[in-house]
């Protein structure tokens, strides 16, 4: 769940997955299901203990997303890039996709770059 606060914080867990397929089990085991993916093209920087991602996705473009130690760092590196008068989005990528593609009324379990033949993982 969502923390309150200004900035959108969440508790995460990071692990490696060395066989997309086995984790895709275990999500399944957890009583998890698939509802939608989507390929994102990230490019990753570090500034004053943040990491900045610059995250381009198909349909809603776009972002940059900065995560660090607590919020008032993140709060000073976004007023360091300039960004401190763009609005915060609170919204997730998949909200924001689902929202794209139910308004355009596009039908489907898995957005992907346009002449993309990967498959994902």
């Amino acid at each position: 769940p969502r923390a309150h606060g200004k900035l959108k914080n969440r508790r995460e867990t990071e692990l490696e997955v060395l066989d997309p397929q086995e984790a895709v089990m275990l999500l399944g085991a957890l009583g998890f299901l698939p509802t939608l993916s989507f390929e994102k093209k990230r490019v990753r920087w570090y500034l004053d203990d943040c990491n900045i991602d610059i995250d381009n996705l198909p349909y809603v473009g776009d972002f940059v997303e900065i995560e660090g130690p607590n919020d008032q760092k993140v709060l000073n590196v976004r007023q360091t890039l300039g960004l401190d008068q763009t609005p915060l989005i609170p919204t997730s990528y998949i909200s924001m996709l689902t929202t794209y593609l139910t308004e355009n009324r596009i039908r489907t379990d898995h957005v992907q770059f346009e002449n993309s033949s990967q498959t994902p993982s």
